[in-house]
């Protein structure tokens, strides 16, 4: 992959995070409240607090800046902060789960995982082949599509109000299931 090709691809990946995650909100809080302008301010707060969306905005404004912070202390302390979050995020996640409940996963989460790893994998390449892209990167659509399912999505069910227990079902069959898929 050519130097210019990457940068096309965090770039891609980098308005995915906050997109996805808007989607999320609004999935979550608009059929509670209608399409109805009473059911766009829950929407719109949902967005506005979101410390997800806020984060990616802080991201993106370090990232323009970058010289200024690139190499001292404040990349050194983002990067201690930034290691071990996505392990803790995974135990917090696995310890939501019940494993004796583990062993009887309802039938939902089988269908969300192998809608995910599967179905959905195949139409994201499917549509980057019809859009034009070429083999890397279908390969690279391919991996974002059958990533596990982000840990986030756990305190975000239980922030907006969606079921819990299925998004922490979701995270921990994704992160075990998706290595066969790729």
């Amino acid at each position: 992959i050519a130097p210019g090709d990457v940068q096309s691809y965090l770039l891609l990946v980098s308005g995915a995070v906050p997109a996805f995650n808007i989607v999320a909100v609004l999935v979550f809080i608009l059929p509670r409240h209608g399409l109805r302008l009473a059911g766009l301010r829950p929407a719109v707060i949902g967005l506005l607090s979101n410390p997800i969306i806020w984060s990616c905005v802080v991201g993106l404004v370090l990232a323009r800046i970058q010289p200024w912070w690139r190499g001292g202390v404040l990349e050194q302390a983002l990067g201690l902060l930034g290691k071990p979050a996505v392990p803790l995020a995974l135990l917090g996640a696995g310890a939501s789960l019940r494993f004796d409940e583990l062993l009887s996963v309802p039938p939902s989460a089988w269908l969300a995982t192998a809608w995910k790893l599967v179905v959905l994998a195949a139409l994201a390449v499917a549509l980057a082949a019809a859009g034009g892209a070429g083999g890397p990167e279908q390969a690279v659509v391919a991996v974002l599509a059958i990533c596990p399912s982000a840990v986030a999505s756990v305190p975000m069910a239980s922030e907006l109000g969606g079921d819990v227990r299925l998004a922490a079902t979701g995270v921990v069959l994704t992160t075990l299931l998706s290595p066969l898929t790729m």
